[in-house]
């Protein structure tokens, strides 16, 4: 147990500090930050602008659980999850291929941007998916998070379709093998996303070895 609050503190240490060294806008009461140079800072700024403005519209109540529950939003990353909910850091963090592809609406975007303060409410609330909390968990969770993105896709007037796949994925979610929601596969996909932003091996073998320090939303 105390092996466990000493690194979980280390990753929120780490996280937090690399927010802090973001450079940042605010949106709708929100903190946007994007760390590494890069030309596409006002198109990812302009998308999650335009997403947090959807959920204004839609869904107020979710995006008061943002400001509530979360201090901001960082852009970062090409892999491992679209985005994941860092409970310990109070960070969703979103991929910074998700938000730039083209291909991604900013309906769907904004989906995404429900899924994980979905993850932050339920964590509030003291339901988490942690990996010692076993399988079945982890599953009803996802599930839970994949049909809060439907009900707000449900309140958009072209949201529909995206809905009925978004139910398709929950009941995918509650029907997949346990491999799935291993903690080994997680790890695999947490550490080649921390390589990829040049963490030290050390670091990495300390944050995957935490049962669910992150939430996710994988590209299912």
């Amino acid at each position: 147990m105390l092996r466990e609050r000493v690194e979980r503190f280390v990753l929120r240490q780490y996280w937090r500090t690399i927010f802090r060294m973001a450079r940042k806008r605010k949106e709708l009461d929100i903190r946007i930050g994007y760390l590494l140079p890069s030309n596409e800072h006002d198109h990812l700024y302009r998308r999650i602008g335009q997403a947090l403005a959807l959920l204004q519209r839609y869904d107020p109540r979710a995006l008061t659980r943002m400001r509530a529950l979360s201090d901001g939003i960082l852009v970062l990353g090409t892999t491992g999850a679209l985005a994941e909910w860092h409970g310990d850091a109070r960070l969703i963090r979103v991929s910074e291929q998700h938000a730039a592809d083209e291909a991604v609406s900013d309906l769907q975007l904004a989906a995404t941007l429900v899924h994980e303060t979905t993850h932050a409410w339920l964590e509030h609330y003291g339901i988490r998916a942690r990996y010692r909390d076993g399988v079945e968990r982890r599953a009803r969770v996802e599930a839970v998070c994949y049909r809060s993105e439907a009900a707000f896709l449900r309140r958009t007037p072209d949201g529909e379709v995206l809905a009925r796949d978004l139910e398709c994925l929950a009941a995918w979610a509650l029907e997949e093998p346990e491999s799935k929601w291993s903690k080994e596969a997680a790890n695999g996909r947490r550490a080649d996303a921390l390589r990829e932003l040049g963490v030290p091996e050390w670091l990495i073998r300390r944050a995957t070895s935490i049962a669910g320090t992150a939430d996710t939303r994988s590209a299912a």
